[in-house]
């Protein structure tokens, strides 16, 4: 069978099986309609190469872009905080942590819309982990319910919670960590270490903590860490996964500052203080404790105090450092300065014969000098040990305007100490520029008219125990890694060296070994069966509001021990002491609370008790 014979057969069988289909030739296209079609052809084309384009950007192009917007969905990175550095105390030898960082959490429940049972299952466990009371849990069921974000800020979430939340791998539900600063000995160092709080750092893009007072703030830059982070996977439901990766940094810790404190020592004081406290109901009261070899501070605490682990409404009273903020008329604890000074310029001597009336008039002040007790002809060894007034001025006025200024600054009057806390007071110093004035020439040879702090103090009998040398008061030693290794240390300074050793050793100091273990002198109840103890009582009028107060006083003791071979040197002021049983004196309040202090520290240290019998005195000689 021919091809056309074929096809006519087969066009026979299509129009006897389907009728009514026709199988017409085929027209010629319209032309509007060949230019529709052109034109159709051509949008086609078109949006290809727009799209091919637009893929070439996105798959191209714009690559890395797209991939870091894809991770960040799928990836988020957890900043691991780099943790705050400590301060550590000594202790027998060796340091123990005063003040340490530990990391607490914060929970944000994203508002999302939750399916019912997945919404109580995540009240569930969330209550199961951090056992919600009653009203958390319904807070949390009504935020969930109303597909609101919120922080479950139990705050200080340990670690161990932390880790269950994790572990639980709830939908939608993240963890911010919250460091916060704990002080192992409460109280012990608050004053001196002082406080953090949670500060925003636009530069780690955080909240950090940072010092607020006290050596916090001092350090703040050398404590601070630096912070690491992980990058952890998360699911389509939100959910953390972890996977290490290769660029996960970790994070390292700030340096540790040592201290010079001795915590035994400091724990003496606080102890001590808080006693007389009980006992004498001051407006408040500061203890400080230095070696005098190195100017190294072994102990400074002051009364009220506080517990930074447990602060209360006024604990601003407790956390102020007294020894540096608050100054005093120091009184009859200055005149070993003054005579000390005149007997090193040949303007006296300790043997020297002097008259001490009980009331004498300096030329050109209208106030005379008084006594609280007849002294009369003496030596001028006896002005110090029996606290002759009058013998004070007459020695002083023999320095002169400019000499005694100078005597009282060389012990560091009037300056700061440097210790390294902010607040720390100078004193007031200026009516030594009025000396010239006979009225405050008096005022200042009796330890009136200027002022000092605990700690000035405290350094300036350092110079008295340790051969004639002030020395600025080290706090901080060293700064140290985490592991011990040494970043920076700080060696003793001296300031000045007002007297020599000759006169330091020699009369200064037998007289004010005299002042405690002989019968003449102020501060019998410094007397210690164990060591001997050398120093000097201050009992001045509490100064309020500009005028004395005629009831309410200021009492005080410096001194040094043991007298032999000095190892501490120290300071006891209590302001406004009282008692029902009688007149209260720096030799009944300050010398005893002084005494206590040192005797303990020198046990701590393992100071060898004095000789026996305690060395002779003066006031037996004769």
């Amino acid at each position: 069978m021919s091809a056309s014979s074929f096809v006519q057969q087969a066009l026979r069988a299509w129009q006897l099986a389907l009728p009514h289909l026709r199988l017409r030739a085929p027209q010629r296209t319209h032309r509007a309609g060949r230019r529709w079609a052109k034109g159709f052809l051509i949008g086609v084309l078109v949006g290809y190469a727009l799209l091919s384009v637009r893929l070439y950007q996105l798959q191209v192009a714009q690559h890395e872009r797209w991939k870091q917007r894809a991770a960040q969905q799928h990836m988020r990175k957890r900043v691991l905080p780099g943790e705050r550095g400590r301060f550590l105390m000594q202790d027998a030898g060796r340091e123990v942590v005063a003040t340490v960082s530990l990391e607490r959490g914060s929970l944000l429940v994203e508002g999302r819309a939750r399916q019912p049972e997945d919404a109580a299952a995540l009240v569930e466990t969330l209550d199961s982990v951090l056992d919600f009371t009653p009203e958390e849990r319904a807070k949390l069921e009504a935020f969930v319910a109303a597909e609101k974000s919120l922080y479950v800020r139990r705050r200080k979430l340990t670690p161990e919670h932390m880790r269950a939340i994790r572990e639980a791998k709830l939908s939608h539900v993240s963890l911010s960590v919250e460091p916060i600063r704990v002080h192992p000995f409460g109280p012990l160092t608050a004053q001196v270490v002082g406080l953090t709080r949670l500060a925003d750092d636009e530069a780690r893009g955080r909240e950090v903590l940072a010092g607020t007072i006290g050596l916090e703030r001092t350090w703040n830059r050398e404590l601070q860490g630096r912070d690491g982070f992980q990058r952890v996977r998360l699911d389509s439901r939100g959910r953390e996964l972890a996977e290490p990766c290769a660029d996960d940094l970790d994070p390292s810790a700030g340096a540790d500052v040592a201290l010079t404190i001795d915590r035994s020592i400091q724990a003496v004081a606080v102890r001590e203080l808080a006693r007389t406290a009980e006992e004498f109901k001051p407006q408040g009261a500061a203890v400080v404790v230095v070696d005098p070899a190195t100017g190294d501070v072994l102990a400074i605490a002051s009364w009220p105090t506080a517990d930074p682990n447990d602060l209360g409404k006024d604990f601003q009273e407790g956390l102020r450092l007294r020894a540096i903020t608050d100054t005093y008329e120091p009184g009859s604890t200055v005149k070993p300065l003054v005579v000390g000074t005149a007997w090193e310029q040949g303007l006296g001597g300790p043997g020297r014969a002097i008259s001490c009336p009980q009331r004498w008039k300096l030329p050109g002040r209208r106030k005379p000098i008084v006594d609280v007790h007849r002294v009369g002809d003496v030596t001028e060894l006896d002005v110090l040990i029996q606290s002759s007034n009058v013998g004070a001025v007459k020695i002083a006025d023999r320095l002169g305007k400019d000499g005694l200024e100078q005597a009282l600054r060389a012990f560091g009057i009037g300056a700061a100490t440097g210790l390294g806390i902010a607040g720390e007071s100078r004193g007031s110093t200026g009516n030594l520029s009025k000396l010239h004035s006979p009225t405050v020439l008096g005022s200042v040879g009796q330890g009136y008219a200027f002022s000092v702090t605990p700690l000035q103090m405290a350094l300036a009998y350092g110079a008295l125990a340790n051969g004639g040398t002030v020395y600025r008061p080290r706090l901080v030693r060293a700064l140290q890694a985490p592991d011990g290794t040494p970043l920076a240390t700080f060696e003793p300074q001296v300031l000045s060296r007002p007297l020599s050793a000759a006169m330091v050793e020699g009369p200064l100091r037998e007289a004010l070994i005299a002042v405690v273990n002989s019968e003449h002198g102020t501060a019998k109840r410094a007397k210690s069966d164990v060591y001997t103890i050398a120093g000097k009582t201050g009992t001045t009028k509490l100064l309020v509001d500009g005028r004395y107060h005629e009831k309410e006083i200021v009492a005080s003791f410096c001194g040094f021990a043991p007298a032999e071979r000095p190892r501490l040197a120290f300071s006891a002021v209590v302001w406004g002491p009282t008692t029902s049983k009688g007149k209260v004196w720096g030799g009944t309040v300050a010398a005893p609370l002084a005494s206590r202090v040192a005797v303990q520290a020198l046990r701590i240290l393992g100071v060898p008790e004095s000789p026996k019998p305690a060395p002779e005195t003066v006031a037996e000689r004769r």
